[in-house]
């Protein structure tokens, strides 16, 4: 239609922006000579962007589009363009068009390309060297020149180059036509997850053996039995548990701009919002259900949700297997794992309704309902001592009330572990000093400052994690204003359990990736003589969207486990590296391939 209109009038169109259903046009972009500035893949968040492709760069690359990629910062933060360009490659755009597509490309459809955009006699000395090849994950800037002039130097950060995990194009024999209920993998380097004594396991050239949708083998030693279907790995894989993934409302809305695809927002009401459920708005039959197959298909199997919204009390949360086939979130909860609480340590009847794991509360700047208590933050922290004072009072005082059944109350008991959500340092010291005040058990989710209080946490006798959400905050608001691309491995290193979380319901897919990049920053740091605390290593950041995230809720998930549904993953290649793809996805009964 815009095309139409500028023909109409004598408008020549140079290229159109976001047009993240650009690539279902090609040929008419082509024709018209418009060029596209696109995202690799960011989508969702209004009707008419809800029909993207991974391979929309390269769609368009192939039909003679000129393509440039972008950030719409602070959408994407643009220090991450390079990123972009990083994606779309793993996406089949070649290598040199994508670094064009954040050169070249872009500076000569607006008009500067005799200035900028390539490295060339007489253009304008605008250079990057980076630690490693551009397109390769979570290479950084090592010197930066704007006309000649140094203006970023690296050299005493980034010591030594991180090299690329080597490539492999392994290849995968063996049937997918057909739900196999018994099966077994080959050839494969599995990471189970599971420990021996302190120190994760991994265990390569390793073989899973699954019957009737049961893991009965993980090992070098299992019996294949002869009736079974086998996925041979000729040229080796990775084996690693389906991903987990918490919050972003995956499952509870579908457009984000359009109420009506959404299951709403929570509205802070004292004694009534902490029973809301996100269970009850878990839609398997929302309008086409893309988020929950793009995250599928990112081998995300996992989905832990809450309520949305930001009232200072959102509700339970609940955990579900993200199977987009599934008719009702009711077949797909994630069971618990069995406690060794004793009929002493635990008041009759004192456990959560079936699907609730856990009690959700935001605190901060999002939090704050103009004209209540919760306008201030000092305000929003009294209402949430004065609701566990009153359920303390009611334990204490009737140990057989049907009130030992309030998320208060459980979450007092041990048997929902409370999530706050919190960026600031400051906040987070006073959510610690709530849970050491009330007992209860406490998850940080944001955690943007994190590494500022470090000591705090790591000395929390009640802390089972944090949840870096957005896995890489910016300092975009004065609540995220410090954060920093190396909390991960800083809260690892001071012992304390970390997990990575996406914001972006669109990008939940690429979550393994943010466990790479994780992995990156602390291999560039180590490198360069950082050694406090314990090493962050590829199993270390495994854990973080696997074993770390299932543990903290309780959940059983994160790991491939004798006796265990099967839910894991085969990737042709590095699980957590550009470049490889899955093989294979196994869930219960069903393996997908390729």
């Amino acid at each position: 239609m815009m095309l139409r209109t500028a023909e109409e009038f004598g408008i020549k169109v140079g290229a159109f922006h976001h047009a993240v259903e650009a690539w279902r046009l090609p040929d008419l972009l082509k024709a018209k000579d418009a060029a596209v500035a696109i995202f690799s893949y960011h989508w969702g968040f209004k009707m008419e962007a809800f029909d993207p492709s991974v391979r929309a760069p390269k769609i368009l690359y192939d039909a003679g589009v000129k393509v440039a990629l972008k950030s719409d910062h602070p959408v994407i933060f643009a220090k991450w363009l390079i990123l972009e360009a990083a994606k779309a490659a793993h996406y089949g755009l070649p290598t040199a068009a994508a670094l064009s597509a954040v050169t070249r490309v872009p500076a000569n459809v607006i008009g500067l390309g005799s200035r900028v955009g390539t490295l060339e006699h007489g253009k304008e000395a605008d250079v990057v060297v980076w630690d490693g090849h551009p397109l390769d994950l979570g290479t950084e800037t090592y010197l930066v020149y704007i006309d000649g002039e140094l203006v970023v130097d690296r050299r005493q950060v980034t010591t030594s180059v991180v090299p690329d995990s080597p490539a492999i194009t392994s290849v995968i024999d063996g049937p997918c036509t057909s739900p196999s209920t018994s099966y077994a993998v080959t050839g494969v380097t599995v990471y189970p997850m599971t420990k021996d004594g302190s120190s994760f396991t991994q265990i390569p050239n390793g073989i899973i053996t699954v019957t009737n949708g049961i893991v009965t083998c993980v090992g070098i030693d299992c019996t294949v039995p002869e009736e079974v279907d086998v996925y041979s790995f000729t040229d080796g894989g990775e084996a690693v548990p389906g991903f987990v993934h918490v919050g972003n409302y995956v499952g509870l809305q579908e457009v984000a701009s359009e109420g009506s695809t959404q299951s709403g927002s929570v509205s802070y009401i004292a004694g009534s919002s902490a029973t809301i459920r996100a269970l009850d708005g878990i839609r398997f039959d929302s309008y086409k259900k893309k988020h929950m197959e793009a995250s599928w298909a990112g081998g995300v199997t996992t989905l832990v949700a809450m309520p949305q919204g930001s009232a200072l009390v959102l509700g339970l949360g609940t955990a579900f297997y993200g199977d987009p086939n599934s008719v009702s979130v009711d077949s797909v909860l994630v069971p618990m794992v069995p406690t060794n609480q004793t009929q002493e340590n635990i008041v009759a009847m004192a456990t959560p309704e079936v699907g609730d794991v856990s009690l959700h509360f935001v605190v901060g700047n999002n939090a704050k309902q103009s004209g209540t208590i919760t306008s201030s933050i000092p305000g929003q922290f009294r209402e949430l001592r004065k609701a566990f004072q009153t359920a303390a009072a009611g334990l204490a005082s009737n140990q057989s009330s049907s009130d030992n059944q309030s998320p208060f109350a459980l979450a007092l008991l041990g048997s929902l572990p409370v999530v706050m959500h919190v960026q600031r340092g400051d906040d987070i010291a006073s959510a610690l000093r709530l849970s050491a005040e009330f007992g209860f058990r406490l998850i940080i989710m944001g955690g943007a400052d994190a590494h500022t209080v470090l000591p705090l946490l790591s000395n929390a006798p009640h802390l089972l994690g944090v949840i870096l959400s957005p896995a890489r905050s910016t300092p975009g608001s004065v609540e995220t204003w410090q954060a920093t691309e190396s909390t991960a491995w800083q809260l690892a290193a001071a012992g304390i359990k970390v997990g990575l979380a996406i914001t972006d319901p669109g990008n939940v897919r690429n979550l393994r990736w943010e466990a790479g990049l994780a992995l990156r920053n602390a291999q560039r740091h180590q490198s360069g003589g950082d050694s406090s605390g314990a090493p962050f290593d590829k199993l270390s950041a495994l854990a973080t969207v696997t074993s770390n995230v299932a543990d903290m809720f309780g959940i059983q998930a994160g790991r491939i486990e004798v006796g265990a549904k099967a839910n894991f993953v085969v990737f042709n290649g590095d699980a957590l590296g550009l470049g490889a793809n899955i093989g294979m996805l196994a869930f219960g009964n069903n393996v997908i391939c390729n």
